[in-house]
Protein backbone atom coordinates (compact mmCIF):
# COMPACT_ATOMS: atom_id res chain seq x y z
CA UNK A 1 0.00 0.00 0.00
CA UNK A 2 1.34 3.52 -1.08
CA UNK A 3 1.79 5.53 2.00
CA UNK A 4 -0.15 9.25 1.78
CA UNK A 5 2.18 12.42 1.87
CA UNK A 6 -0.38 12.98 5.35
CA UNK A 7 1.78 11.10 7.13
CA UNK A 8 4.96 12.03 6.08
CA UNK A 9 4.71 15.53 8.39
CA UNK A 10 7.66 14.72 10.54
CA UNK A 11 9.74 14.90 7.40
CA UNK A 12 8.23 17.98 5.77
CA UNK A 13 10.40 20.84 4.44
CA UNK A 14 7.32 23.05 5.52
CA UNK A 15 7.14 21.71 9.67
CA UNK A 16 9.54 24.70 10.82
CA UNK A 17 7.77 26.94 9.60
CA UNK A 18 4.09 25.41 10.63
CA UNK A 19 4.81 24.60 13.75
CA UNK A 20 6.88 27.80 15.04
CA UNK A 21 4.66 29.42 17.59
CA UNK A 22 2.98 33.00 16.81
CA UNK A 23 1.90 34.25 20.07
CA UNK A 24 -0.19 33.20 22.50
CA UNK A 25 -3.53 33.55 22.06
CA UNK A 26 -6.57 35.20 24.04
CA UNK A 27 -6.71 32.15 26.24
CA UNK A 28 -3.01 32.28 26.73
CA UNK A 29 -2.71 29.50 24.83
CA UNK A 30 0.65 29.22 22.04
CA UNK A 31 -0.19 29.59 18.71
CA UNK A 32 1.42 28.30 15.81
CA UNK A 33 1.26 29.61 12.10
CA UNK A 34 -0.63 26.02 11.59
CA UNK A 35 -2.89 26.69 14.26
CA UNK A 36 -3.63 30.48 12.61
CA UNK A 37 -4.23 28.93 9.04
CA UNK A 38 -6.32 26.41 9.95
CA UNK A 39 -8.63 29.10 12.17
CA UNK A 40 -8.64 30.83 9.09
CA UNK A 41 -10.54 27.97 6.78
CA UNK A 42 -7.67 27.28 4.36
CA UNK A 43 -5.18 23.91 4.45
CA UNK A 44 -1.72 25.15 6.24
CA UNK A 45 0.24 23.35 4.04
CA UNK A 46 -1.11 24.24 0.44
CA UNK A 47 -1.02 27.97 2.07
CA UNK A 48 2.71 27.36 3.13
CA UNK A 49 3.73 25.80 -0.11
CA UNK A 50 1.97 28.78 -2.14
CA UNK A 51 4.18 30.78 0.13
CA UNK A 52 7.69 29.33 -1.20
CA UNK A 53 7.04 30.00 -4.64
CA UNK A 54 6.01 34.30 -3.74
CA UNK A 55 8.52 36.65 -3.73
CA UNK A 56 9.89 37.16 0.17
CA UNK A 57 8.29 41.13 0.36
CA UNK A 58 5.18 40.03 -0.37
CA UNK A 59 5.21 36.13 1.43
CA UNK A 60 6.03 38.66 4.43
CA UNK A 61 3.31 41.14 3.37
CA UNK A 62 1.13 38.38 3.22
CA UNK A 63 1.64 36.97 6.58
CA UNK A 64 1.25 40.25 8.58
CA UNK A 65 -2.14 40.76 7.15
CA UNK A 66 -2.88 37.52 8.29
CA UNK A 67 -0.98 37.67 12.12
CA UNK A 68 -2.13 41.25 12.73
CA UNK A 69 -5.83 40.17 11.15
CA UNK A 70 -6.67 36.80 13.20
CA UNK A 71 -10.05 37.22 15.42
CA UNK A 72 -9.06 38.50 18.59
CA UNK A 73 -5.49 39.02 17.88
CA UNK A 74 -3.63 41.75 20.58
CA UNK A 75 -0.65 42.36 17.82
CA UNK A 76 -0.14 45.12 16.97
CA UNK A 77 1.43 45.66 13.02
CA UNK A 78 4.76 46.58 14.20
CA UNK A 79 5.17 43.00 16.10
CA UNK A 80 3.66 41.30 13.21
CA UNK A 81 6.15 42.47 11.06
CA UNK A 82 8.77 41.45 12.91
CA UNK A 83 7.01 37.94 13.84
CA UNK A 84 6.59 37.76 9.70
CA UNK A 85 10.24 37.97 8.89
CA UNK A 86 11.35 35.55 11.32
CA UNK A 87 9.05 33.00 9.59
CA UNK A 88 9.89 34.26 6.26
CA UNK A 89 13.60 32.71 7.03
CA UNK A 90 11.87 28.98 8.32
CA UNK A 91 10.67 28.51 4.85
CA UNK A 92 12.36 26.14 2.26
CA UNK A 93 14.33 27.64 -0.30
CA UNK A 94 12.12 28.75 -3.20
CA UNK A 95 13.91 26.85 -5.78
CA UNK A 96 13.25 23.46 -3.76
CA UNK A 97 9.87 22.75 -5.01
CA UNK A 98 7.58 23.23 -7.93
CA UNK A 99 4.88 25.50 -6.43
CA UNK A 100 1.29 24.82 -7.31
CA UNK A 101 -1.19 27.51 -7.56
CA UNK A 102 -3.97 27.67 -5.44
CA UNK A 103 -7.18 25.74 -5.92
CA UNK A 104 -9.74 27.71 -7.88
CA UNK A 105 -11.95 26.42 -5.06
CA UNK A 106 -10.42 27.18 -2.00
CA UNK A 107 -12.08 30.78 -1.96
CA UNK A 108 -15.18 29.55 -2.95
CA UNK A 109 -15.26 26.71 -0.16
CA UNK A 110 -13.82 29.67 2.49
CA UNK A 111 -16.59 32.28 0.97
CA UNK A 112 -19.74 29.62 1.70
CA UNK A 113 -18.20 29.00 5.13
CA UNK A 114 -17.81 32.41 6.01
CA UNK A 115 -21.57 32.65 4.88
CA UNK A 116 -22.35 30.08 7.05
CA UNK A 117 -20.58 30.84 9.96
CA UNK A 118 -22.31 34.16 9.85
CA UNK A 119 -26.35 32.74 9.44
CA UNK A 120 -25.20 30.53 12.95
CA UNK A 121 -24.54 33.59 14.61
CA UNK A 122 -20.08 31.91 14.92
Amino acid sequence: MAHSAIFALEHSDLNAFLFSEIGAGPDGMGVSVVSLLARRGVDPWVEARWLTGQPADAAKAWLVQVIAGAPDSAVTEAEAIIIATRLITLLPARAAWPVPPRPQWLASIRRTLRRLAGKWGR
